[in-house]
Protein backbone atom coordinates (compact mmCIF):
# COMPACT_ATOMS: atom_id res chain seq x y z
CA UNK A 1 0.00 0.00 0.00
CA UNK A 2 1.32 3.41 -0.92
CA UNK A 3 1.31 5.75 2.06
CA UNK A 4 0.00 9.23 1.39
CA UNK A 5 -1.04 12.08 3.64
CA UNK A 6 -4.61 10.89 3.22
CA UNK A 7 -3.91 7.34 4.48
CA UNK A 8 -1.72 8.57 7.33
CA UNK A 9 -4.51 10.82 8.65
CA UNK A 10 -7.14 8.07 8.91
CA UNK A 11 -7.80 6.60 12.34
CA UNK A 12 -10.39 4.58 14.17
CA UNK A 13 -11.33 3.91 17.77
CA UNK A 14 -12.52 0.64 19.26
CA UNK A 15 -14.55 0.86 22.46
CA UNK A 16 -15.62 -2.12 24.53
CA UNK A 17 -16.30 -2.73 28.22
CA UNK A 18 -14.59 -5.78 29.71
CA UNK A 19 -15.35 -7.43 33.04
CA UNK A 20 -11.67 -7.52 34.01
CA UNK A 21 -9.13 -5.31 35.77
CA UNK A 22 -7.71 -2.52 33.61
CA UNK A 23 -4.16 -3.76 34.11
CA UNK A 24 -5.10 -7.18 32.74
CA UNK A 25 -6.75 -5.67 29.64
CA UNK A 26 -3.76 -3.37 29.07
CA UNK A 27 -1.40 -6.34 29.28
CA UNK A 28 -3.53 -8.36 26.81
CA UNK A 29 -3.21 -5.58 24.20
CA UNK A 30 0.40 -4.53 24.86
CA UNK A 31 2.31 -7.70 25.84
CA UNK A 32 3.41 -9.75 22.79
CA UNK A 33 3.15 -13.00 24.79
CA UNK A 34 -0.47 -12.24 25.68
CA UNK A 35 -1.39 -11.02 22.19
CA UNK A 36 0.01 -14.20 20.61
CA UNK A 37 -2.31 -16.24 22.82
CA UNK A 38 -5.58 -14.60 21.73
CA UNK A 39 -5.09 -12.32 18.70
CA UNK A 40 -6.48 -14.67 16.05
CA UNK A 41 -9.74 -16.36 15.06
CA UNK A 42 -10.50 -19.97 15.97
CA UNK A 43 -8.55 -22.51 13.97
CA UNK A 44 -5.67 -20.10 13.45
CA UNK A 45 -2.50 -19.60 15.47
CA UNK A 46 -0.29 -16.59 16.04
CA UNK A 47 3.21 -17.82 16.90
CA UNK A 48 4.88 -15.74 19.62
CA UNK A 49 7.90 -15.03 17.40
CA UNK A 50 5.51 -13.54 14.80
CA UNK A 51 4.28 -10.76 17.12
CA UNK A 52 5.95 -7.36 17.48
CA UNK A 53 4.18 -4.59 19.39
CA UNK A 54 5.56 -1.08 19.75
CA UNK A 55 2.93 0.60 21.90
CA UNK A 56 4.58 4.00 21.99
CA UNK A 57 2.87 6.91 20.19
CA UNK A 58 3.66 6.44 16.52
CA UNK A 59 4.70 2.83 17.14
CA UNK A 60 3.73 0.01 14.81
CA UNK A 61 2.67 -3.57 15.30
CA UNK A 62 3.23 -6.73 13.27
CA UNK A 63 1.78 -10.18 13.66
CA UNK A 64 1.44 -13.17 11.40
CA UNK A 65 -1.32 -15.74 11.69
CA UNK A 66 -1.24 -19.28 10.34
CA UNK A 67 -3.58 -22.24 10.15
CA UNK A 68 -3.17 -24.82 12.89
CA UNK A 69 -3.09 -28.57 12.32
CA UNK A 70 -6.75 -28.80 13.36
CA UNK A 71 -7.94 -26.08 10.99
CA UNK A 72 -10.77 -26.91 8.60
CA UNK A 73 -9.56 -27.93 5.17
CA UNK A 74 -10.85 -29.44 1.95
CA UNK A 75 -9.55 -31.48 -0.96
CA UNK A 76 -10.47 -31.06 -4.61
CA UNK A 77 -11.94 -34.18 -6.16
CA UNK A 78 -11.92 -32.78 -9.67
CA UNK A 79 -11.28 -29.54 -11.47
CA UNK A 80 -12.27 -28.49 -14.96
CA UNK A 81 -11.20 -25.48 -16.98
CA UNK A 82 -14.10 -23.18 -17.86
CA UNK A 83 -15.09 -23.17 -21.50
CA UNK A 84 -13.65 -20.24 -23.46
Amino acid sequence: MIETDQTLQKAFTITRIFDAPRAEIWRAWTDPDEAAAWWHPRGVETPRDAVELDVRPGGKYRYTMGASASSPSSRRRSIQRAAS
